[in-house]
């Protein structure tokens, strides 16, 4: 039975989506257009297009997994496609300011 995980992303990579397929696009900032990661200029306008991918720019955004690059819930402390642990549980203490007493 093949792997769950490798059928995933072979779909996802098959119909343009996941961190693989964001990887491969730059987004055109004047008109929006997406091409090749390999192109310098956009081939609708003319404008030089930015170093960043798309998955550059998600990734400013968005939780991602630092081993697998995919994109997780803000709330994730482990990654669900690799396992990798995302962060440490944060223990704050509540302390009311003098405004809330």
């Amino acid at each position: 039975m093949p792997d769950p995980r490798e059928v995933r992303a072979e779909a996802m990579k098959r119909f343009g989506f996941g961190p693989e397929a964001m990887k491969q696009r730059k987004v055109c900032r004047v008109c929006g257009a997406t091409e090749d990661a390999a192109e310098s200029f956009c081939r609708r306008c003319g404008t030089v297009l930015p170093k960043e991918t798309l998955f550059d720019l998600y990734k400013v955004h968005h939780l991602y997994c630092p081993v697998c690059d995919t994109v997780v819930a803000n709330t994730a402390r482990f990654c669900p496609s690799c396992g990798a642990v995302l962060r440490q549980p944060v223990v704050t203490e509540f302390r009311p300011t003098k405004a809330a007493l």
